[in-house]
């Protein structure tokens, strides 16, 4: 045909495939008795948090050493970043945070 083209239709053929990956993110150190909030944010490629697969369930997972724990205290599905608090009760050893973010490519 002349003077027109063929477009496909861009969510037909996605360039790759709608899903949720779990970034493991950077530990820190967390004192005894202590409270501390972190910020963390899905990369570029996959920039909502949420998991696709269990869309009410907590976007992350705690990897933090024993007895700390870890809540959601700002952001969820998806945002492009979340708040954790993180508590320490124990009273000896060496402590960190961390989590595993699940971040997701569908908008």
């Amino acid at each position: 045909m002349v003077g027109s083209a063929f477009v496909p239709d861009a969510a037909a053929c996605p360039s790759k495939p709608v899903e949720t990956r779990w970034y493991t993110q950077s530990s820190a150190g967390i004192n005894h008795w202590a409270t501390t909030r972190r910020t963390f944010t899905c990369p570029a490629d996959y920039p909502f948090v949420g998991n696709l697969a269990d869309r009410g369930g907590i976007p992350f997972r705690n990897g933090s050493s024993g007895g700390v724990t870890a809540s959601l205290a700002a952001g969820g599905y998806d945002s492009r970043t979340i708040d954790v608090v993180f508590q320490n009760p124990n009273l000896f050893g060496d402590q960190t945070t961390s989590i595993s973010l699940a971040c997701h490519n569908a908008s």
